[in-house]
């Protein structure tokens, strides 16, 4: 059996075992209830927005109009409901990001620190399996996963809209995307730290991690709003960001959503942070997963086992 079939049965071994994970679930769960609270939100939204004309109309009934304007908009207009979901959709989608992020972390460390910790890899390694193909089929299998649930949530959340406002979030698959990319960033960190750290340590780590990264998001959110006058706080959250992209990705996803509106994000609160990140976060954020990925495996063959 080649190297690559080798590994490829490890990803589907990885698959099953992550399944098998009362975490994962957990997660789904999580994405299940978010669903379902975004629909019943955005339906009430829609149901209190009022239709353009319709208050005119009412007034003019009473004028001696005939009160025939309020019927000739019986519904929000498709503007109205296109302008709401621009608005609601970069905070609605919050929820799926911290999905990413963690079961990004839950997946990474159960595919290192879980075996490695608990021994399990022994008999694995044991049998004609290189470290690095170990590696590569927990990643490959753990990483689907993983890709699967986010996208799913992200196409359930894009119908859902659709369904109920007739329009879908501008930049839906874009923003997705690189939510879908917030979430590996957590994976390949977990993965990393996994290979030296308990499964536990390793979880703990990387919540500290995203949380410091909310923290400077937060700090340029006020960054941005003392003005352009002083950006040292505005600084001090693009180089935490770097550190760590995953919020400043949910913060460019969050522009993209709301139609690339500067305004609407700035709405958005810390969850907006500072200025929109630009596209060259996205490379960077992509350089960085492998290059923790190229760590982990660095780590994984620095350690000794048994």
């Amino acid at each position: 059996m080649s190297g690559i079939a080798r590994a490829l049965e490890m990803a589907r071994y990885a698959v099953r075992e992550a399944s098998r994970n009362r975490l994962t679930w957990v997660g789904l769960g999580a994405g299940v209830l978010f669903l379902g609270l975004y629909a019943w939100g955005l339906s009430a939204a829609l149901g209190h927005l009022a239709p353009v004309g319709g208050d005119l109309g009412g007034v003019g009934g009473e004028a001696g109009s005939g009160g025939t304007g309020g019927a000739e908009a019986a519904s929000p207009p498709e503007l109205s409901r296109a302008m709401l979901v621009a608005g609601i959709a970069p905070l609605a989608f919050w929820p799926a990001s911290l999905l990413a992020v963690a079961l990004g972390g839950v997946l990474g460390a159960g595919a290192t620190a879980g075996e490695l910790d608990g021994q399990t890899a022994l008999a694995t390694l044991a049998r004609p399996l290189g470290r690095g193909e170990w590696l590569f089929g927990k990643a490959l299998g753990a990483g689907l996963v993983l890709t699967g649930t986010v996208v799913g949530v992200s196409l359930a959340f894009m119908a859902i809209t659709w369904r109920l406002a007739g329009a879908a979030p501008t930049a839906w698959a874009a923003g997705s995307a690189l939510v879908l990319l917030e979430g590996w960033v957590a994976f390949a960190l977990a993965l990393a730290l996994g290979t030296r750290l308990g499964p536990l340590v390793t979880l703990v780590a990387v919540v500290l991690v995203y949380g410091l990264s909310l923290i400077g998001q937060v700090v340029g959110f006020f960054g941005r709003l003392a003005g352009p006058g002083d950006r040292t706080l505005e600084d001090v959250s693009t180089v935490v960001m770097l550190l760590f992209p995953a919020n400043g990705l949910f913060a460019r996803a969050a522009y993209l959503l709301s139609g690339a509106n500067p305004f609407v994000t700035l709405a958005a609160g810390p969850l907006g942070g500072g200025a929109p990140p630009t596209a060259a976060l996205t490379y960077w954020a992509l350089g960085y997963t492998a290059a923790l990925m190229a760590w982990a495996w660095r780590l994984l063959h620095g350690r000794e086992l048994g």
